[in-house]
């Protein structure tokens, strides 16, 4: 087997925790398959760093994320596209690894995926929603695998017998609750719900490091502040800081898992709300509540007399499973 060259590709360098845990993770997965790679981490701000990139490389691949999709500007989703059409022009393989994918809402979104999926040598999706998203834009069975988030990959640390603590335990005016939120339309929907929580002690938790801070002092303007770290293995060796996780974000979901918080997730888009679906913990959709319900819903969450056993159990051996198995798949087209 000839020395792999990859270009590394995904939203990197933007001091988001997530994408800079998946940026590693990546890299230990393809390891496993091509154990002397080197890798070219490519960034978003410099077309020539990315074409030099890919005159240098063999393989493309797409680094988990969800890079595909047309909600927070419809040029995310050409730009992406326009990369993976220069590899495939310069005759490289297109590997796109544990990534979700969508929305894809516009009919110029729809028209370069259904051209551009077809020519990917491999996809692995990262969860069942992003997969049938990948087949409706025509990636065959045999290139087309489920998997997990790139997080998870490896994560053997996680015992996943061990449940968070019950949350009917914890007293609202001693907890340390822990709220994590991005930019949003919902904006006052969130101020308007969280600020009737009766918690005496709030942390805001900051998954982008740029982004989160002027969210969260939106609501709460003189709130303390826990960045989560930019490197996976030192995420992972930390202390907690607080009893319970309010989040947006998919890996700040993903860090209260792997420290056994206690969480409940606060969607606005369906990435987040089919993550939490699926790892059974509860969520809020605050696009199909209303203003009054918001608060009622988030504290019933966190405080029923008798918890619901999706709230004190996270199913996670089945998303490390899947991940564990990535660098396996990935060899069939090695």
């Amino acid at each position: 087997m000839s020395k792999a060259k990859i270009t590394l590709l995904g939203y990197y360098g933007y001091q988001n925790a997530g994408d800079e845990w998946l940026c590693e993770q990546a890299q230990r997965v393809l390891l496993k398959v091509w154990p002397s790679a080197e890798f070219r981490v490519v960034s978003r701000k410099s077309w020539m760093g990315v074409f030099s990139a890919l005159l240098w490389s063999k393989e493309l691949v797409l680094g988990g994320g969800s890079l595909f999709q047309d909600k927070s500007s419809r040029l995310s989703l050409l730009y992406y596209a326009g990369i993976c059409a220069l590899a495939i022009g310069l005759g490289q393989r297109v590997f796109v690894l544990g990534n979700g994918i969508g929305p894809v809402s516009t009919e110029m979104g729809k028209w370069v995926m259904r051209r551009l999926a077809t020519r990917f040598t491999a996809v692995i999706a990262r969860d069942e929603e992003s997969r049938k998203l990948f087949k409706s834009f025509g990636v065959p069975d045999d290139r087309l695998v489920l998997s997990s988030d790139l997080a998870f990959f490896e994560k053997n640390h996680i015992d996943a017998t061990r449940p968070p603590a019950p949350l009917s335990n914890l007293d609202p005016t001693r907890v340390v609750i822990g709220l994590n939120l991005r930019p949003s339309a919902f904006q006052s929907r969130l101020k308007a719900a969280l600020g009737k929580l009766p918690f005496s002690t709030r942390l805001g938790i900051a998954a982008h490091h740029l982004q989160d801070p002027p969210s969260i002092r939106a609501i709460f303007p003189n709130l303390p502040f826990h960045t989560l770290p930019l490197s996976i293995d030192q995420a992972k060796r930390e202390n907690a800081p607080c009893d319970v996780l309010i989040a947006m974000r998919f890996h700040a979901i993903v860090w209260a898992v792997w420290h056994h918080i206690p969480c409940i997730a606060i969607a606005d888009d369906d990435k987040t709300l089919n993550f939490a679906k699926e790892l059974r913990i509860p969520v809020v959709d605050l696009r199909s509540l209303s203003y009054e319900s918001d608060a009622k819903m988030i504290f019933n969450a966190l405080f029923e007399p008798v918890p619901h056993p999706d709230v004190v159990s996270y199913d996670i051996k089945t998303f490390v499973d899947l991940a564990n198995h990535l660098p396996e798949v990935l060899r069939r087209y090695a």
